[in-house]
């Protein structure tokens, strides 16, 4: 009852979470020499490079291919987990594609990592034909307890936006 657990870093969710993370993130660009703009905190420049953030997406313009590698490259060696998802169109994981009078919007890359982060793609998995089955998958109680293990929070977290989104 008396007893006070102090926590000595940030967790997923937490209100400051998105403050410690933006921290954490300048600090890798600064020492990959990328400083953050005078007019916008979340761009950052640097020699032949500009880097926007959003949340934990960012976005690398470069003068040339070498000039993005080469930052890209530093920060992985810096320990940032990165992941090349495509062109500038693709930011955020929206595809806009105007048909007519119609904006469609699509998420097929943040999709596909959630599938994959479940381990339900298919890889993994036998494909059958759809619609599937109306009723309840029936249990199989003779099969093997479910195992395996995925990162819950951030895939909540990926299944949030593509929600909102």
């Amino acid at each position: 009852e008396d007893l006070v657990c102090r926590l000595n870093s940030c967790l997923y969710g937490m209100r400051q979470s998105p403050r410690y993370f933006f921290g954490y993130l300048t600090k890798k660009f600064e020492s990959a020499g990328l400083y953050p703009s005078k007019h916008d905190p979340c761009l950052f420049l640097g020699k032949g490079v500009a880097v926007i953030t959003y949340v934990d997406d960012l976005l690398i313009y470069g003068r040339t291919e070498s000039d993005v590698s080469n930052i890209f490259d530093k920060l992985k060696a810096d320990g940032v987990k990165l992941r090349r998802e495509g062109t500038a169109e693709g930011y955020l994981g929206l595809n806009v594609v105007r048909d007519g009078n119609k904006t469609i919007l699509s998420q097929p890359g943040l999709i596909k990592r959630i599938v994959e982060a479940l381990g339900l793609s298919t890889k993994f998995s036998t494909p059958v034909s759809t619609p599937a089955e109306q009723a309840a998958l029936p249990r199989d109680t003779d099969g093997d307890p479910a195992t395996g293990c995925f990162n819950y929070p951030s895939v909540i977290g990926m299944m949030h936006y593509l929600n909102h989104t």
